[in-house]
């Protein structure tokens, strides 16, 4: 039996998806979600300069030249203000309290002081027109704060519906996927359904714009096999891949049009599809472009690994090297222990000791 090379499986599935539509989102709640367009501040922010420090708003030049041995005079009034307060008219500058002097009916400054200090001047923060958040961000909690100071209090994004077919009863594996699910901004939903009706299922499922079989092992596993090719089209199956060789993916419904990753039954063959086919036809759904977390650092020990087959390995951090836990045979042990992983190309033997790798945090 031919294994069908991954690069190949998932080049020939991913080019056929496409980004869901766009729909706003409340910017307070759209935290982790994916962003349709590129979001730019609608006005200039502060609308005026401010203050960032308590002290004597003056005009910088009237401070030139000035010292503790030759003072120089400062017009009267003076304006002392606190952080936030809008500069007066003709006032660049904060000098701290210090270094000025008042007695009686006049003023004097004992330090030059830099156009700008301890000011934020008009768009300093946001210019009119500039990029908060760029398309395919997937958004963090900073940026929605800046959002949301902005005045901006709902942005476009695309969140994909995702639905996960497992077997009736518990099902560690499909909870697992519905979890990744959301982590990686799906709207995910998941039907238990029997072995007999699995493949009807899948063509009931065209409403969705992905859909995860999770969790099924051996002649039902197989039904699902048939379920996709008697529903839509299979793309792969059967991948040079370690674990989850048996993952496969394919497009069902009327139009052949919904995308569908079978995950394997086992936790490992679980996480190896999700990482290797589902997430990646995730990310075309949502427009993601972004680079998830990661760390280059030398190898505890070396890693081995088949020429022609895709190996997973599971990676712990350790005396800030990556200590490899497990590479194609993944224990549950080295899965619930591992902090990252990695792919190791099908042309590759693996890695020596010492060697620097990147490894993905999960």
């Amino acid at each position: 039996m031919r294994l069908v090379p991954l690069v190949e499986a998932r080049t020939a599935f991913l080019s056929k998806i496409a980004p869901v539509a766009s729909a706003g989102m409340a910017s307070a709640k759209a935290g982790g979600l994916v962003l349709a367009e590129d979001v730019a501040a609608p006005i200039d922010i502060p609308a005026s300069t401010l203050a960032l420090q308590r002290g004597y708003a003056i005009a910088s030049r009237a401070s030139v030249g000035a010292s503790s041995y030759l003072p120089t005079p400062l017009a009267l009034p003076l304006a002392l203000v606190e952080p936030g307060d809008v500069l007066p008219a003709g006032t660049d500058a904060i000098a701290d309290a210090e270094d000025v002097r008042v007695i009686a009916n006049a003023a004097e400054i004992i330090s030059a002081v830099a156009p700008g200090r301890h000011v934020r001047h008009a768009g300093g923060d946001l210019a009119k027109g500039r990029v908060i958040a760029a398309a395919g961000t997937r958004l963090e909690p900073a940026q929605i704060a800046v959002l949301r100071a902005a005045g901006i209090k709902e942005v476009p994004v695309r969140l994909p519906a995702v639905i996960i077919l497992a077997p009736q009863g518990s099902c560690a594996a499909g909870a697992l996927v519905m979890d990744l699910v959301a982590d990686a901004s799906g709207d995910v939903s998941i039907a238990y359904v029997p072995e007999a009706r699995l493949a009807g299922a899948l063509h009931s499922a065209a409403s969705a714009d992905l859909v995860l079989v999770a969790g099924w092992s051996g002649a039902a596993y197989r039904t699902a096999l048939r379920g996709l090719a008697e529903s839509g089209q299979d793309v792969a199956r059967d991948l040079a891949v370690a674990p989850g060789a048996a993952m496969a993916c394919g497009f069902a419904g009327p139009d052949r049009a919904l995308p569908v990753v079978l995950l394997p039954g086992r936790l490992e063959e679980t996480l190896a599809a999700w990482l290797l086919l589902a997430r990646p036809g995730l990310d075309r759904l949502t427009g993601y472009t972004g680079c998830r977390a990661s760390a280059a650092l030398p190898l505890a020990r070396k890693i081995a690994s088949a020429p022609g087959m895709v190996d997973l390995a599971l990676v712990r951090r350790q005396e800030n090297k990556w200590k490899p836990l497990a590479v194609g045979d993944i224990s549950w042990t080295a899965l619930a222990a591992a902090e990252a992983w990695l792919a190791i190309p099908a042309e590759s033997e693996g890695f020596a000791s010492g060697e620097t790798i990147e490894a993905e945090f999960r």
